[in-house]
């Protein structure tokens, strides 16, 4: 019995592994075209570079920052796509997060561009699959912050406001906010009231890691 549990999960790292990887080596050009190489600082981007290398390193501690930071906002785009699909096929009205998925039902992108983005929904299989076989590292909430404070200053830096990349330009749409206040509630406000909690949450639901 262990040696099949450990055959499956090996099959499944090293399809995933080997499969993403060469999913990556295709969007990078593709998307440079398309995007511009700016389009990475997207947060599901490092998310999926993020899975990538915790799968060639086989780090626990890589998967729990990916899921710690942007766990919350796969599963957004994931039921918002749901919805956004099922007012496609006239099944609902309802539209969850206005903007997050819409372009998925866009002409003015090719389609197989768009399928592209269809790794949005394997990321949190994957990450809540590794969460239970590995375990959630504690120290993630902390290693993760760095990263995340310097994805916001270089999509501030670099960026153009129109394209609201990370939404570090939500002031454009909603003028009573100062962008200063914005700045600092996504430096201060979200590591606190959206990453904390999810820390906690995992912290509870996932064992901590053990020596593989």
């Amino acid at each position: 019995m262990i040696v099949k549990n450990l055959f499956k999960e090996v099959n499944i790292t090293t399809f995933l592994k080997y499969s993403l990887t060469i999913f990556i080596a295709m969007m990078i050009p593709i998307y440079s075209v398309y995007y511009g190489p700016l389009n990475f600082l997207w947060f599901s981007d490092m998310g999926l570079f993020l899975t990538v290398i915790a799968l060639w390193s086989h780090s626990d501690l890589v998967f729990s920052m990916a899921s710690v930071g942007i766990l919350t906002l796969e599963i957004a785009w994931c039921l918002d796509f749901i919805t956004d699909l099922g007012r496609a096929l006239d099944l609902t009205k309802f539209d969850l997060v206005d903007g997050l998925s819409d372009y998925m039902f866009q002409n003015n992108y090719p389609l197989p561009l768009r399928l592209m983005s269809l790794f949005h929904v394997i990321l949190p299989f994957a990450w809540f699959y590794y969460l239970y076989k590995w375990g959630y590292d504690r120290r993630a909430y902390i290693y993760f912050l760095p990263l995340y404070w310097a994805d916001i200053t270089l999509t501030y830096l670099l960026t153009e406001p129109k394209l609201n990349t990370n939404w570090v330009f939500m002031p454009i749409d909603y003028p009573s906010i100062s962008q200063t206040t914005w700045l600092i509630f996504l430096y201060i406000g979200v590591p606190i009231l959206l990453f904390l909690p999810v820390h906690f949450v995992l912290s509870k639901l996932f064992k901590e890691p053990t020596y593989r």
